[in-house]
């Protein structure tokens, strides 16, 4: 299948070609249109975070954002994940926040200091968060596929994108097991 063949499929759409600069241009289109809906993709899998806050009552010059990956809800914060970059991240004088980029499946935890000068707060309460878990997938295959019922299915996890914790199936008829 040529280029433009794949184009037209890609974006449904049917017209005539009429010289070799149109196939060309329709060729770096189709290549930046691939590029741009890997990066989406890629992009949507992370997750992100807004956490809010009331400001300080004493004056500040701003507040840092403290975060981890896992462990217990304490310092240190030595989170190293997110697209914003390492903890602690500068948060300016905002009272809003949002951490990206942090991986499917996964407990984070965050906290706030406020600074002035070279002085710091305390941290503030711990947050705790478990990211949306990312749906897996596994292989099942019946043992037998001709024949009488019962038949009997073996899951098998070995190749799963993750752990498994339960096991569930459609029929396709409106029963499940």
């Amino acid at each position: 299948m040529k280029i433009s063949q794949l184009y037209r499929k890609f974006l449904t759409v049917n017209w005539q070609y009429k010289s070799l600069r149109a196939g060309f241009l329709d060729t770096m289109i189709l290549l930046c249109t691939l590029v741009f809906y890997l990066l989406t993709v890629s992009l949507a899998e992370a997750k992100d975070y807004t956490i809010a806050w009331s400001p300080s009552p004493e004056p500040v010059e701003g507040y840092k954002f403290y975060y981890k990956r896992g462990g217990n809800a304490g310092p240190p914060f030595d989170g190293t994940e997110s697209l914003k970059g390492p903890s602690p991240i500068p948060a300016g004088k905002k009272t809003i926040f949002t951490i990206t980029g942090l991986a499917d499946n996964t407990p984070y935890h965050f906290a706030l200091k406020a600074y002035s000068g070279s002085e710091e707060s305390e941290f503030s309460p711990v947050v705790s968060v478990f990211t949306n878990l990312l749906e897996l997938a596994a292989i099942i295959k019946p043992l037998n596929q001709l024949g009488q019922a019962p038949f009997t299915v073996v899951f098998d996890a070995g190749q799963s994108t993750g752990p498994i914790s339960t096991y569930s199936w459609n029929f396709g008829d409106g029963g499940s097991g």
